[in-house]
């Protein structure tokens, strides 16, 4: 079980925020647990995307997937997030 995040622990900056939804990150990751989750997901669905249907461009995989219904939320935020921050998928 983690610890209760403290007042010492955040002002000691041990306790990270989703740059997402602001709750507390998983160790390792800039998400929380679910965007971490999601972010998983939608670079395994690049890979498989790719292997379908030949090299797919990054933009083309990303407005495709805003499109479909059967995206969900999280996979929607995190796309929206790497098309304003193209830097950050790596």
């Amino acid at each position: 079980m983690k610890p209760p995040i403290t007042h010492k622990r955040r002002m000691n900056g041990k306790v990270g925020r989703c740059g997402l939804c602001q709750l507390e990150t998983v160790s390792g990751s800039s998400f929380c647990p679910t965007h971490t989750r999601a972010d998983k997901n939608l670079r395994e669905g690049y890979d498989a995307w790719n292997i379908a249907y030949g090299n797919v461009a990054l933009a083309k995989y990303f407005a495709r997937l805003i499109k479909l219904p059967e995206s969900g939320g999280r996979v929607k935020e995190l796309v929206r997030f790497y098309q304003n921050n193209p830097g950050r998928w790596k």
